[in-house]
């Protein structure tokens, strides 16, 4: 399960470049040192270490792999897709990814993006951000694989409308019509219950009508996510594919999110694999959130491929701005003090015309164009002030995660 930070639109922080936070959750029994190393594939039932081949050949002949993630942590999307080549080398192509990211309402367009008839721009700002926002830097990789490939991508989850929908109405107060969008939902998973509350009570919110529309979405969620990729198996597309379904490690551990809503719907053979987090470094530990543990009889999942923590190679260009979308155009709202901006003598209220002659019309036309440039590179950005065009000069500089900026 995911539990996401309160953040601002991403056409607000612009320093921010793509990056939202997320939170892992860890039980209090997690302080202990490792008993493996990084890199270790556990076996779990038997508590024995494999290797990578030697996972791919228990794994390849499984309908459905669910394979876990912290969404924050790149060396988690580098296990995925450590998993999708070997699989994908094994049924020599013969597989298709099922994506929490990605909302049902736009899977016309994320096939549109994987054929190459949708730029990627476009599919960052109408797709992308939308649905997910996490940095897209940490899956680009396994999106460049699948392009490569033409490998089908599914939109699992449920829209954001019919959540907010069930959320202020509950599930029974939904019209006739409304009802018939819905997926089976069991409600009544005494363990998937209890530690779903315990996350929620982290919160220090112990109210049970609150706890119950909570729980009611995170059910949705899962059994949108089972019936989607129940629905692409049984059908003509899904016909002797193999379906790796990337998804946060609380929709697949125990087996009670996503596999056991799905086996419900589908008797196939499946596999689950958790990446563990057993380095994190200091300036991830913000993202952690101890829970109380609860006791469950159950294997958290077959294997366990242990990582460490981290960000991606790629480094990003960061002006230091904070704008937003006015009557005029794009207008810078704070210039952030030393930064690249504040050097070329950016001010609160100008508007940004163009980056490298690239007009910018929105928030996002100027995110996307750093996401393009490469610390030390030169530059021009034209910006309007007093009704007058000025052309800056600029040597765009490093983004530096680790700051954590507070904007005024």
């Amino acid at each position: 399960m995911l539990i996401r930070k309160q953040i601002l639109p991403y056409g607000i922080l612009l320093f921010l470049c793509f990056i939202l936070p997320c939170l892992d959750v860890v039980g209090e029994e997690d302080e202990t040192a490792p008993k493996f190393a990084k890199n270790d594939i556990v076996h779990n039932p038997t508590d024995i270490t494999i290797t990578e081949d030697e996972l791919i050949n228990l794994i390849k002949d499984s309908r459905i792999v669910f394979v876990g993630e912290t969404h924050d942590n790149y060396r988690a999307h580098q296990v995925q897709l450590q998993i999708i080549k070997g699989l994908f080398d094994a049924s020599e192509g013969s597989i298709a990814i099922g994506m929490e990211m990605f909302q049902r309402r736009s899977q016309e367009k994320l096939d549109a993006f994987i054929s190459g008839e949708l730029p990627e721009k476009q599919f960052l700002k109408e797709v992308w951000l939308p649905d997910w926002g996490y940095d897209y830097d940490y899956y680009k990789e396994i999106f460049d694989f699948a392009i490569a490939n033409k490998i089908k991508l599914i939109a699992l989850n449920a829209n954001n409308e019919f959540r907010e929908k069930i959320n202020a109405k509950g599930l029974e107060n939904l019209s006739d019509e409304e009802k018939k969008e819905l997926p089976e939902i069991d409600l009544n998973d005494e363990y998937h219950r209890k530690r779903i509350k315990s996350i929620y009570d982290v919160h220090g919110v112990s109210k049970l009508d609150d706890f119950e529309k909570f729980y009611r979405i995170q059910c949705l969620w899962d059994e949108t996510m089972a019936d989607t990729a129940a629905n692409y198996l049984k059908g003509s597309e899904g016909q002797g594919k193999q379906l790796i379904v990337l998804a946060g490690k609380g929709h697949i551990r125990y087996g009670f999110g996503i596999p056991k809503r799905l086996f419900r719907r589908l008797r196939e053979s499946y596999s689950t694999i958790l990446p563990v987090e057993i380095e994190i470094p200091e300036n991830k530990k913000h993202n952690i959130m101890k829970v109380k543990d609860v006791q469950i009889p159950l294997v958290e999942s077959d294997f366990s491929w242990m990582i460490d923590y981290c960000d991606p190679d790629s480094v990003k260009v960061r002006l230091g701005l904070i704008v937003m979308k006015s009557e005029e155009g794009v207008q810078i709202h704070t210039v952030l003090e030393n930064s690249t901006a504040d050097i070329v003598g950016m001010k609160k209220g100008d508007i940004v015309v163009n980056v490298d002659g690239t007009p910018i019309e929105d928030p996002f036309d100027l995110v996307y164009e750093m996401r393009s440039k490469a610390p030390g590179e030169k530059g021009k950005i034209v910006i309007l002030r007093d009704g007058k065009e000025m052309g800056l000069d600029i040597m765009y500089q490093a983004f530096k995660r680790e700051e954590k900026v507070h904007p005024k």
